[in-house]
């Protein structure tokens, strides 16, 4: 199903970012209807003519900004679907956060709306931005995407992972994105320079 077929059946996939061929894939999916919950989108996943019928789905619903739980998301897919994005001249990981307890990531969570603000200018400088922070209904995961300017594997941006970002309140699974692969990742915030 094409991205123009999916915004006019309600459901988009904003991001698809496989990490090899067989996965795991990380995708961002919104519902035009705010009724469809989290049993109704696995069923639509999983159904036969779903292009993940073959894969091993589990739906996170992802939690809405809150006044004390950000989160930063694409701009919504309706009414005009988004344009085309620009890439990059580096890399794209997403990253799967588990806080290492309830007290953590609830301590963590209301801090991070700062720490956005203030690392934000600071991650960019050094070549990295963070597109999308983005709270489960599970309350100690958070999946985050994010990019480097140059190209880096996974153990370069673990490193960085791990050193920067709230520094030892929870585990960080990252997870390159498949140099090449087909799917979608957001606009880059290092735009790749053509030189003519």
């Amino acid at each position: 199903m094409s991205q123009e077929q999916q915004h006019e059946a309600g459901i988009f996939a904003h991001l698809l970012m496989p990490t090899k061929v067989d996965g795991p894939i990380l995708s961002l999916w919104e519902c035009q209807d705010n009724a469809m919950d989290a049993s109704d989108f696995q069923s639509f996943i999983d159904e036969a003519t779903s292009f993940a019928t073959n894969l091993i789905n589990k739906v996170y619903p992802i939690r809405g900004p809150t006044r004390s739980i950000p989160s930063v998301l694409p701009t919504s897919a309706w009414p005009a679907m988004p344009a085309a994005t620009i890439p990059s001249s580096g890399s794209f990981f997403w990253v799967k956060h588990v806080f290492r307890s309830e007290n953590s990531a609830a301590f963590s969570l209301a801090d991070h709306r700062v720490m956005m603000e203030g690392v934000a200018a600071r991650n960019k400088a050094e070549g990295f931005h963070n597109h999308h922070f983005m709270p489960t209904a599970d309350p100690k995961i958070v999946f985050c995407v994010w990019e480097s300017q140059v190209p880096m594997d996974a153990g370069e941006f673990q490193d960085f992972v791990d050193d920067e970002i709230f520094g030892g309140t929870l585990s960080n699974e990252v997870y390159p994105v498949m140099v090449g692969g087909k799917g979608n990742v957001p606009s880059a915030a290092f735009p790749h320079k053509t030189v003519c």
